[in-house]
């Protein structure tokens, strides 16, 4: 695979090139295109060489490997978010040995992205090895409430790897916040400053960062288009 400034990630296919780009989480392929036509070039002239070919731009795949695989690597968390289930569905009980099995095994598959997802991933103990075994094997993406105080144990091995980290943020007002996502054990009351103080740390450390947002009843005026 051709890993373009950790941004585009481009793996030959058996009939053409399949291109992902990690901040839009998109795949394109491009039927009857070589990986050799994008070797030794910036990710610009890559970019530029294949708006010449959106004409090749095809469905008509043909592929060996996954594109992506979600791992779900724990079940519990801090929080007690209204529309999730984790705890009711999942019952990872992984122990270190099966996190390294299990990573030995995705990267096997040649895929080209990870997302680390729970349950809350940083409660893991065994993350660290996780994104080691993963490391400049596939872009590696990390779900995470944002509320961790094991972001900041974490963050040189997230720089380490190129680990794009998606936050969820569903309100910056606090009391909606508390309503949508409370902290399963009391907690701190101003969730949002630990969710902002998380991502001073991230951005400090030149970590990608990406929000996401769940819309409720109790958020979607608040929008904003």
């Amino acid at each position: 695979m051709i890993n373009l400034e950790n941004k585009v990630l481009i793996r030959a296919e058996k009939n053409g090139i399949n291109v992902y780009r990690r901040m839009d989480d998109s795949y394109t392929f491009y039927e009857g295109l070589n990986k050799e036509d994008v070797l030794n070039k910036t990710i610009a002239q890559v970019e530029e060489f294949l708006l010449e070919n959106t004409n090749r731009i095809s469905q008509n795949i043909k592929y060996q490997y996954p594109f992506k695989v979600n791992w779900l690597i724990d079940e519990r968390c801090n929080l007690d978010c209204i529309y999730c289930f984790a705890d009711d569905k999942m019952k990872c009980g992984f122990c270190r040995q099966d996190i390294l099995n299990t990573a030995n095994h995705i990267t096997s598959l040649n895929i080209m992205t990870v997302g680390l997802s729970g349950g809350e991933p940083t409660l893991n103990p065994f993350l660290k090895e996780a994104i080691l075994s993963l490391k400049d094997k596939c872009f590696i993406n990390l779900d995470t409430n944002g509320v961790s105080d094991k972001i900041g144990e974490i963050v040189q091995i997230l720089k380490e790897a190129h680990v794009l980290v998606r936050i969820t943020i569903d309100s910056i007002d606090p009391k909606i916040l508390r309503m949508i996502r409370p902290f399963k054990n009391n907690g701190v009351n101003n969730m949002y400053q630990l969710i902002e103080n998380n991502i001073k740390i991230l951005k400090e450390n030149a970590i990608e960062v990406m929000v996401h947002t769940v819309i409720t009843q109790f958020n979607k005026d608040d929008l904003v288009s």
